[in-house]
């Protein structure tokens, strides 16, 4: 599985995180996608924070 992120800052600065799944599948070589979470970031999205709110997203997922 391979991620990609992206995070961008709304009007009145709030803050949002999205998150994809990349992967092939398992009966066929087909390029397969999902978003896994979009979310509010209420608190800073720096370093180790925001290191901790991916890890967490991606245990909510369940991957």
């Amino acid at each position: 599985i391979s991620f990609t992120a992206d995070m961008w800052s709304a009007d009145k600065l709030n803050s949002y995180f999205a998150m994809m799944a990349h992967w092939i599948g398992h009966d066929q070589l087909v390029m397969k996608a999902a978003l896994i979470t979009f979310h509010y970031l209420p608190t800073l999205h720096m370093g180790k924070e925001l290191a901790n709110t991916i890890l967490h997203l991606i245990d909510c997922a369940e991957i």
